[in-house]
């Protein structure tokens, strides 16, 4: 992640809303109403100025989520094997060289996620970044990462050997941190009833 690549034609964000919802009683999060909209529409709303294209990653729904988002993808696995499997599913449509991925239940997102993400892989111009993470002062947020699009690719063997965690994944790529740490609450998720 080279300085020049901070405009969002060169980035599609990757929603993910493929999950079981157990810890939302098995409802769908991202169509779950939060102050008067869909969680999937506070993602939208915040992500979509940011990046060239939206993709929403779902397994079921998907005419409720085609209202919010017409580019979507479904997992190629059989079981809900969680967020690796979604960003597995968009490796093939996806065509900018950066991926913002996110998930469905976060509504708060800061509304420079993006360009600190970009800033904080640029930093350190000597060790070219495949991926970037937010960190909230506290705690890094996996699931809210800037990845080079060729690192993707590595999600399939991840899958194929049975791991399942992003954070494992992310760890084996050359990995830089975004300090969000003025605005924790921004990656607080609402995955419970």
């Amino acid at each position: 992640m080279k300085n020049g690549d901070s405009n969002k034609e060169r980035i599609t964000a990757l929603i993910l809303a493929g999950g079981a919802g157990r810890r939302a009683g098995g409802l769908d999060k991202g169509l779950i109403l939060y102050k008067g909209k869909p969680l999937i529409q506070h993602v939208l709303d915040r992500l979509t100025p940011q990046v060239d294209e939206v993709i929403v990653s779902c397994n079921r729904n998907a005419a409720d989520y085609k209202a919010h988002c017409t580019r979507l993808v479904s997992d190629t696995r059989v079981g809900y094997l969680g967020p690796l499997a979604g960003i597995e599913s968009a490796l093939s449509v996806i065509e900018t060289p950066y991926v913002l991925i996110s998930p469905c239940d976060t509504p708060h997102l800061p509304l420079d996620l993006v360009g600190r993400l970009q800033h904080a892989a640029d930093v350190d111009t000597t060790t070219p970044v495949a991926a970037c993470i937010a960190n909230d002062g506290n705690r890094d947020h996996y699931l809210h990462a800037l990845v080079k699009r060729e690192a993707l690719s590595t999600v399939v063997d991840e899958l194929n050997q049975g791991q399942r965690a992003v954070r494992h994944w992310l760890f084996k790529m050359d990995l830089a941190r975004a300090d969000f740490s003025d605005c924790p609450n921004a990656f607080q998720n609402v995955n419970r009833l």
